[in-house]
Formats: structure tokens, sequence, C-alpha cells
């Protein structure tokens, strides 16, 4: 999960903002009503293109995907067209109707299940510390948290289904590739020989390996690549980053 910065706001929530619904029945009326194609439009950019759950790709054409309220407005109603309340979430209904409760994740899987008191937000600064991913494509509370947050990081990783073995597979291979290409890269520059000293010094693998990580993590077209934060985290755990 990565943070999400709240840049772009659609008008239809600026439009809202100060008149919130006060009940289930007015929410769900309300948003019933709403511009669905300018929230969804601000969302995507201030995304990245990315889920805002798995970091799975918005534009996966088989999976789709819809409009989720973190907090959701049934319990929540005040909360319908807040900014830091509605995100996009991979899979639309169609295509989680035809999935087993198992096979489901992301903001179908969630469901209603939320409270501020445990539920790890992508809209919280420090979202992504409180993840650890692995090259077998499992995702797991860091190790690095106190008792209190590992637990949090456990719950939400549990209510958002993200060991779904869709998501496991194609993190995996997703980071199997990039440790592939990483290790020919390091192959090929290790057999290089600088010209001056006939040595391939430290500081031009270093500098090598840097560049592939930039490369492998740059936005292109204002898209982030898919698992962005499991690929940072890889290099940033062998040291490139």
């Amino acid at each position: 999960m990565r943070y999400i910065d709240l840049r772009y706001l659609s008008k239809c929530l600026k439009g809202r903002r100060n008149n919130p619904p006060d009940t289930t029945l007015a929410a769900k009326k309300a948003w019933r009503r709403s511009n669905k194609k300018d929230i969804r439009k601000a969302c995507y950019k201030q995304q990245h293109g990315l889920c805002a759950y798995t970091e799975l790709s918005l534009e996966k054409s088989e999976l789709g995907c819809h409009l989720e309220h973190i907090a959701p407005r049934s319990f929540y109603p005040e909360r319908t067209f807040l900014p830091h309340n509605i995100v996009l979430s991979i899979m639309d209904d169609i295509k989680s109707g035809t999935l087993q409760p198992h096979e489901k994740f992301g903001g179908h899987h969630k469901s209603e299940e939320y409270s501020d008191d445990w539920f790890i937000s992508p809209f919280n600064r420090n979202c992504a510390a409180f993840f650890e991913y692995q090259l077998n494509g499992l995702v797991q509370a860091s190790a690095k948290l106190e008792e209190s947050d590992r637990v949090k990081a456990e719950r939400t990783i549990s209510v958002l289904n993200l060991n779904a073995a869709y998501l496991v597979e194609r993190r995996q291979n997703s980071l199997e590739l990039i440790a592939k290409q990483l290790a020919t890269l390091q192959a090929q520059t290790g057999s290089l020989r600088c010209s001056n000293d006939f040595k391939t010094t430290k500081q031009h693998k270093e500098t090598t390996m840097k560049q592939f990580a930039e490369a492998t993590l740059k936005s292109r077209d204002r898209k982030l690549p898919e698992f962005y934060s499991a690929k940072k985290q890889f290099f940033e755990n062998i040291g490139v980053l």
C-alpha cells in the first residue's frame, strides 16, 4: 500500500463538502445522484493508475474497478463525500459477483468491515511502513512494528485479502522478474572492465543498479508500475535505493 497524496479534488466533491448527508438513506440517495465519472477521474490521477489497496493497475480490463468508501457510507454517512474517504479499488461489481468470497480482494472483500481504530488507510502518510513484501508474493506486517501496529497491519491485510491467490501469484511473478533482470545486469556489469584500470569499480556497479531501480519504478504517462511499493521495498532491502 502506498500513500495517496490528495492533490486532485473533483468538482462533485467540492460541491458536497459543506452539505454532508447525515443518515444512511440520505447518503445512498446523494451518492446515487453524484457525478461518478468526475470522482473516478480525480481518484485515478492521484492514485497514479493503481488500485489504492492492492496496487494492481486500474486498467486491467478483465477485473474492472469501482469507487470505494474506506469508511462505509452505511455506517459513516457524513463521510460519503470526503475526498480522503474515497478511492478507486480494483474489481467491478460484475467480476466480484463471479468469485467465491476467498477469491475476492480489495474493497469487495473488505465490504463494510472497517474501524478507525485499526484499519490502515492509504491516506495515512506512513501506511507503507506497515507492510513487508516477500519474494514469494506474500505480504505481511512489518517486523519493525510494535505489537499494537502489527495487529493493525495484520487485520488490514486480512480484511483486504491482500494474500489472495491471484494477488500472491501476480506479485511473485512481478518481483521474480525484476530479481532475474537485476541478476543478469549484475553479471554483465561484473564482466566489464574500466578503461583506466581494467577493473569494474564499486561505484560503477552501484550507479548501474540504481539506474535500473529508478527506471523500474519510473512513472510513465503519470502511471506507476504495478506493485510499486513491493518493488521499491525490494530495491531498498538489497541496498540499491
